[in-house]
């Protein structure tokens, strides 16, 4: 018989036939131990076989033994090897001639000797007839197979085992199959309990049927709390209970209800925002049996949406309510938003009125189109751009704003709209135009100044030198026209008096030409002719008295010459010595 040339139907019909020769096989054998009496199990057992032989059986007991796709093998009772078939060969590995040399248990896997052993016992103690184990066998290569053996023993008269049967059925694929349905199984039940997300069943009443370990998690509940006791609506709030009583029945006669949002309550009462796709799942007559809902924690996006809420707000609130000027434009310049402040800087009441009055801002706000053209041009280069320019107000005036404007990119990667901000430095620009012209002025008014400054010290330095030359005049003609003639004077007859007054002037004379008189009148340019001659007396010593009776004035006189020239000299203080201020100019 050729296994590899056979279908596969042909070899299960084939191997079913194999069990019923080994069934009906293992019948005559008994039938034959009823008649024999053998000394030892051995004999009996080769009396019977050669019983067999002898009736005919022996040509087909041996075409079946070893045709037949099923591993099969003798064994003594005490479970080592008598004889094996190829398929058992081929099925443990091990050659005819090692494997009678070997025990039952020393091919079975060791997490099944102590199984098999039981098995083994309870067998030779007469409490079980065969048994059929299902277990690994190790190859001699080390390697496994799962078999389903069926142990059938051989008995002596006297019901007890001689030897037996010994057929495996390889399973090993369908071991490996079943390890593999397990192992799928067991990574489905993984992912349904522990997936990112909620999944529950609810029956015809809303009761909970399953739930996984996720929301059972997010809901503080075990299991047994769950499953089969409490409803789906004794986890929703209040205000989503009248709404699921809406909404299942929906579900049921539709099939399926999409992002539903909703809260659901914890065990300790809180509360947390979820979102629940659901499908219902019905029997082969079309009716509702359970539903099948996905739930996913809506928390961190609906925290977003109030994060974005907030934010909106706060920004529409800064918008509106903002000291400067903020507007959103299309691309092609018409106004998609203005708050009042800008509106107000334009000259118009209201932002409803800008962007009812002005389509393109173009040529309506900007004197000057180009202003708008480089600023777009400048927008593909750079992020933000920043001028000061002038605007047109609603009177035809002229707004000057200092301007700070982007592109807002959207989704797609593609500008959506312009927005910015625009302060009014109108006033600010027209003090800084004064400044300019102020310090224009101050330079011109300096540079003036500098020239004037100029003429003057070349005046004071003229005047300088003249004065210089004046009195060098005055000298030489005190010496050469006055002092002469006052020597003649002096040598005529005079009187006492005569000669006092001659003395008088040749003592003022010499003072006008002595250098304390040119220092003083240098320094102190007020002082009068009789104020320097007071002065003179003054610096040599001489009491007021003394100097009113050279002079021929009264003490109160040279007292009043006195005080002026103090004041004019500066000191106030009147323990400050004029004589020794006088003397310092000699």
């Amino acid at each position: 018989m050729f296994i590899g040339k056979k279908t596969k139907s042909q070899l299960i019909e084939e191997l079913e036939e194999s069990r019923n020769r080994i069934t009906e096989l293992e019948f005559v054998v008994a039938e034959q131990q009823q008649n024999v009496k053998q000394r030892s199990a051995e004999e009996k057992y080769r009396n019977i076989f050669e019983n067999a032989l002898r009736k005919g059986l022996e040509e087909n007991y041996e075409a079946l033994f070893e045709s037949t796709g099923v591993a099969i093998a003798y064994v003594d009772s005490q479970g080592n090897y008598l004889r094996a078939n190829d398929n058992f060969v081929e099925f443990i590995g091990y050659s005819r001639e090692e494997l009678i040399k070997m025990n039952i248990m020393e091919v079975t896997h060791p997490d099944y000797m102590e199984q098999t052993r039981e098995f083994l016992a309870k067998q030779i103690k007469g409490e079980i007839d065969q048994f059929t184990l299902e277990k690994y066998y190790v190859r001699k290569d080390g390697t496994l197979r799962w078999g389903e053996m069926k142990y059938s023993p051989i008995l002596d008269d006297r019901g007890r085992a001689l030897s037996a049967v010994v057929a495996i059925i390889d399973r090993t694929q369908r071991k490996q199959a079943e390890e593999r349905l397990k192992k799928y199984l067991a990574q489905i039940e993984d992912l349904y309990e522990n997936a990112p997300c909620g999944f529950h069943s609810l029956g015809n009443d809303g009761t909970v049927l399953l739930m996984n370990d996720t929301q059972l998690g997010w809901l503080g509940y075990s299991r047994d709390e769950v499953i089969g006791k409490m409803k789906f609506t004794d986890m929703v709030t209040r205000k989503d209970m009248e709404r699921f009583r809406r909404l299942f029945p929906i579900l049921k006669e539709q099939g399926r209800l999409s992002d539903v949002e909703g809260e659901l309550i914890r065990k300790d009462g809180s509360v947390f925002p979820v979102i629940i796709n659901t499908t219902a799942i019905y029997d082969e007559n079309g009716n509702y049996r359970m539903s099948r809902a996905v739930v996913f924690d809506n928390t961190d996006r609906k925290q977003a949406e109030d994060a974005l809420a907030k934010s909106e707000a706060l920004y529409r609130n800064l918008f509106e309510n903002a000291s400067i000027g903020m507007f959103q434009t299309t691309l092609e310049g018409t106004f998609l938003r203005i708050n009042s402040a800008f509106a107000k800087m334009l000259g118009y009441d209201s932002p409803k009125e800008v962007t009812e009055t002005i389509t393109d801002t173009y040529s309506q706000i900007h004197p000057d189109s180009r202003n708008r053209t480089i600023l777009l041009a400048a927008l593909q280069q750079q992020e933000w751009f920043y001028a000061e320019q002038p605007y047109l107000r609603k009177d035809g005036s002229i707004m000057i704003g200092k301007l700070a404007i982007r592109k807002v990119i959207g989704q797609n990667g593609t500008p959506d709209y312009l927005e910015g901000i625009v302060e009014d430095v109108t006033e600010r620009k027209q003090a800084e135009e004064a400044l300019i012209r102020s310090e224009q002025e101050l330079r011109l008014k300096a540079q003036n100044l500098e020239e004037m400054n100029a003429t003057l010290k070349t005046l004071l330095n003229t005047i300088e030198k003249d004065k210089e030359e004046l009195k060098e005049r005055i000298l030489t003609n005190i010496k050469q026209q006055v002092l002469p003639y006052l020597d003649k004077l002096k040598k005529t007859p005079m009187s006492a008096i005569q000669k006092d007054f001659v003395k008088i002037v040749e003592q003022a004379l010499d003072e006008i030409a002595s250098p304390f008189v040119q220092v003083l009148t240098s320094r102190y340019l007020n002082l009068t002719a009789k104020e320097i001659q007071i002065a003179a007396l003054i610096k040599e010593g001489m009491t007021s008295k003394e100097i009113a009776e050279l002079l021929n004035i009264s003490k109160r006189e040279i007292d009043f010459y006195r005080g002026k020239i103090r004041k004019k000299m500066g000191l106030k203080n009147k323990k400050f010595n004029l004589q020794l201020l006088l003397r310092n100019f000699s």
